[in-house]
């Protein structure tokens, strides 16, 4: 008669760590896809300042120049001031 074979747990952990690295896996590609339709939406002010002319004529520069609003600007610099700051 022969020993009866004992069976050890390896097959089982092994199982267990591929599940948990598909997990993570695909919990990262979730993620990550989140994160780019975050980033997808757009700024108002952004898409004025690249809808100006290409024109190098006097009238087309200043008709870009005043419908640039930079009244805001220095709010946004205190914003980022204020959280460099704590």
């Amino acid at each position: 008669m022969s020993a009866p074979e004992s069976t050890s747990g390896t097959g089982a952990i092994v199982g267990a760590i591929i599940v948990v690295i598909i997990l993570v896996v695909g919990g990262l590609y979730f993620w990550g896809k989140q994160l780019s339709t975050d980033t997808d939406t757009t700024d108002p002010q952004l898409e004025a300042l690249q809808n100006t002319s290409a024109s190098d004529e006097v009238a087309d520069i200043e008709a870009d120049i005043s419908t640039t609003e930079l009244d805001n600007l220095d709010a946004e610099l205190g914003d980022i001031e204020a959280e460099l700051n704590f």
